[in-house]
């Protein structure tokens, strides 16, 4: 996602840009293909102060690190008085970054929290459905995906941050109150658009509940759920019966070993050219005394020839992107830390405008009585 990032800065005028990896191959690739352009600097980026140097330079910092190192990057941000954008915090450090307001508004930066696709644009997609209704009451996150590749079991993304969702409690908003409940529970059968169709959803922890209770007044019950396809269910399964999910050490020939530190080492993104992804959103409130269903749709989403991206890398990416370029353009002058729903009609449209720009259209898709 990082590298789809940097592609889309580049490809829409960035004149410098600095990289930061642990990976000095990854950099290099990136030097190859973007030449003078890139700045490739090979950082720990728990290193706070180091890193606050090296974004004193920039206008904005975009972080595609695990969601686990944003509180760190934030902080340098802060201190660099660097605008700033994540991919999200998986709820827990969501809540976390979300204390950082008033440090944030003191220097005097804008830090938007949580902008790839979900969360990202489904928030935004959540505030316009609330933009439609007088009052709102529910709100409905939605992801779909399928693949015709024969290759069952795939990745996304960060493996480590697919087992977090896999193996930690989801978080539901119900009746006005925040609920924990089993991960991969509360299946529920979703209809997406032609070519994915019906697909089974469970309930995993996102970071939409994190802020969508917090910014849409009056709503009372918010959920997220996402398709996992048998075989990845049944992989999952195993691995968190097994105990490779955990990170708690064993002890092997006198040796402590982690046993996701070993899964991770071995696995890795690998989600197929053929997969196609969607995200949906209802909105249930009511407009003129009558109850009306409002819902949203970001894609069929297909592997990007342009970004040579798989479609959740793809359509992750390109709103952080977006969002980044609207920073550095000063079209977002709230300062503070806020997520996607707290931008204004004229920012939502600019930002809509843009992703349809890049192939990623949003789309009103049905509204019911």
């Amino acid at each position: 996602m990082g590298s789809v990032i940097a592609s889309d800065l580049l490809m829409s005028g960035c004149r410098n840009l600095t990289v930061v990896d642990l990976d000095e191959t990854r950099l290099k690739s990136l030097q190859r293909k973007h030449g003078d352009r890139v700045k490739a600097q090979c950082l720990d980026v728990t290193d706070e102060r180091a890193l606050a140097r090296l974004m004193r330079d920039t206008d904005v910092t975009v972080n595609a690190a695990s969601y686990k190192l944003n509180l760190g990057v934030l902080r340098a941000a802060i201190a660099a008085k660097s605008d700033y954008v994540d991919l999200g915090g998986l709820y827990h450090v969501t809540l976390q970054e979300l204390r950082y307001e008033r440090r944030a508004r003191d220097a005097g930066v804008s830090m938007v929290l949580g902008m790839g696709d979900d969360p990202g644009t489904s928030n935004v997609m959540a505030r316009l459905g609330s933009w439609e209704l007088d009052s709102v009451s529910e709100i409905r996150v939605r992801w779909g995906s399928s693949s015709s590749d024969s290759q069952k079991v795939a990745f996304g993304f960060s493996v480590a941050t697919c087992l977090d969702e896999a193996t930690m409690n989801a978080v539901k908003f119900s009746g006005g109150e925040l609920v924990e409940v089993p991960p991969l529970s509360d299946g529920e059968q979703v209809e997406f658009p032609d070519p994915i169709g019906p697909l089974q959803t469970y309930a995993i922890l996102h970071s939409e509940l994190a802020t969508l209770p917090r910014y849409i007044e009056g709503v009372r019950d918010v959920s997220y759920k996402d398709s996992w396809d048998r075989d990845t269910l049944s992989v999952v399964s195993f691995l968190r019966s097994s105990g490779f999910a955990s990170d708690e050490p064993v002890v092997i020939s006198g040796n402590e070993v982690s046993p996701r530190r070993v899964l991770l080492a071995l696995l890795s993104p690998n989600e197929p050219k053929s997969a196609v992804g969607c995200l949906k959103v209802l909105v249930r409130g009511k407009r003129n005394g009558r109850r009306e269903d409002v819902t949203y749709c970001l894609g069929p989403i297909r592997y990007s020839d342009v970004y040579h991206a798989p479609c959740t890398a793809y359509s992750t990416a390109i709103p952080a992107s977006v969002v980044a370029q609207m920073l550095s353009r000063g079209l977002i002058e709230q300062k503070g830390v806020f997520p996607p729903e707290a931008l204004n009609r004229s920012q939502v449209k600019y930002f809509l405008r843009e992703m349809r720009a890049r192939g990623l259209s949003v789309r009103r898709i049905r509204s019911a009585g």
